[in-house]
């Protein structure tokens, strides 16, 4: 069963929206935005959070590493900036001067 639940860009209502779902004892929870992962992070040490971010999220605290998170929190990260300048050359080759 998934059980959705949304704060509608209302941060304030994410402490909320995490009790009532550490409650249903829900078996995973996932964040996509830091707000979110910081959220969902600071409510459970114990259910697994799986997360989408634009950010590093060694930097921002969400895992140890990439390579072995540690923690309950797995996830993905969109920014990609080992490969940032490749996109660019591809773009490039696109659209020349």
């Amino acid at each position: 069963m998934i059980d959705y639940r949304s704060t509608e860009g209302c941060n304030d209502l994410l402490p909320a929206v995490l009790a009532d779902l550490l409650r249903r004892q829900v078996t995973v929870i996932a964040a996509a935005g830091n707000s979110q992962v910081v959220a969902a992070k600071a409510a459970t040490t114990t259910i697994p959070i799986v997360f989408l971010t634009g950010g590093d999220p060694v930097k921002f605290g969400f895992v140890a590493n990439l390579n072995k998170p540690g923690g309950n929190l797995a996830g993905v990260n969109t920014l990609g900036l080992e490969v940032a300048p490749k996109r660019l050359d591809l773009c490039a080759s696109y659209f020349p001067p």
